[in-house]
């Protein structure tokens, strides 16, 4: 039989765990003996319950009951924390949940890279050029730029004359991609060489109904062009956040507005207020501003400052 002690430092609990989980609380130390001081194992409450624990009857029960005595929350930042942290990830068929398995399906990446794609693939003439004159100006000759639609965002070698390009979005159900003028400063403007966009995504057959939108008050003029065969849309009762938050309240059902776009659920962000970076913590419920450091014997410890200047809470919209 082996040897655990529960303690409340250094606690179990992690940010996919949901407010008010006992893992926040308390952890089980494993020691060599029963008069050991050497902690040789660091686990989760659960872990004294299953078999491969050989834990003794009283530190099972004392688990149980410090499990039943807490409840944990479904509070809504938690769960905006946990379907931006699975942003656009799903379960396979087989269940599984391990990292490795989960697929990746975003209709909006998948049709903007066959537009940018299709755009590469009409322009290599372009390239081609651009290149040649390259060559040409590095062996002394005078050269004019030349047109290079080419110089869009996503990163292109040497170019003349003025850096304008351009960029590719889309509908986030992949149904109708956009390309945009860019100027010198990356901003978007109604530009004349937009129509060569327009006559290479209409000479592909993933698109169709290419027209161009002139600028007007919502947006920057750009050119419009509809999918052929729409990215197909996965079942949201497989994205992971959903079979996440399961673990703890079986009853919950997808939130697709999340799953479109969960925001600013995860990650740093500026409060609202004081403009400090804080992140969604778990462990409150609340926003923190987070900071870390590490002593002399190389331990990392970890703060968290809950309030803002103004004495109350963090926000971030």
């Amino acid at each position: 039989m082996r040897t655990y002690k529960i303690v409340r430092e250094q606690a179990m609990g992690t940010f996919l765990c949901p407010p008010g989980f006992h893992g926040f609380t308390y952890s089980v130390h494993e020691f060599t003996g029963p008069h050991g001081k050497k902690v040789i194992g660091e686990y989760s409450l659960e872990y004294l319950l299953s078999d491969e624990a050989d834990a003794a009857e009283y530190i099972r029960k004392e688990a149980v009951q410090l499990i039943n005595s807490v409840k944990p929350t479904e509070s809504e930042g938690w769960v905006r924390s946990v379907y931006g942290y699975f942003k656009h990830c799903y379960v396979p068929e087989s269940g599984s949940r391990n990292a490795s398995d989960l697929i990746i399906h975003n209709p909006t990446e998948i049709v903007v890279d066959r537009a940018y794609k299709a755009l590469d693939s009409g322009f290599a003439h372009v390239r081609d050029e651009a290149k040649a004159r390259a060559h040409r100006a590095a062996d002394g000759e005078s050269v004019p730029s030349g047109k290079n639609p080419l110089n869009y965002r996503r990163g292109v070698t040497m170019i003349y004359g003025k850096r304008r390009g351009y960029e590719v979005t889309a509908k986030r159900d992949g149904s109708t991609v956009y390309v945009y003028a860019l100027a010198d400063d990356g901003t978007r403007y109604d530009a004349d060489h937009l129509s060569d966009y327009a006559q290479v995504l209409g000479a592909d057959e993933q698109f169709h109904n290419v027209r161009h939108q002139p600028m007007c008050d919502k947006h920057a003029g750009r050119i419009v062009a509809d999918v052929r065969d729409v990215p197909a849309q996965m079942d949201p009762a497989r994205h992971a956040a959903v079979a996440c938050v399961r673990q703890y309240f079986p009853d919950h059902q997808p939130r697709l507005d999340l799953i479109e776009n969960p925001s600013k659920g995860y990650g740093q962000w500026p409060c609202s207020k004081c403009g400090e970076r804080v992140q969604y913590e778990a462990k409150f419920d609340k926003y923190a501003a987070v900071s870390t450091r590490v002593d002399g014997r190389g331990m990392t410890h970890w703060s968290h400052v809950l309030e803002c200047t103004d004495g109350a809470q963090h926000e971030v919209k």
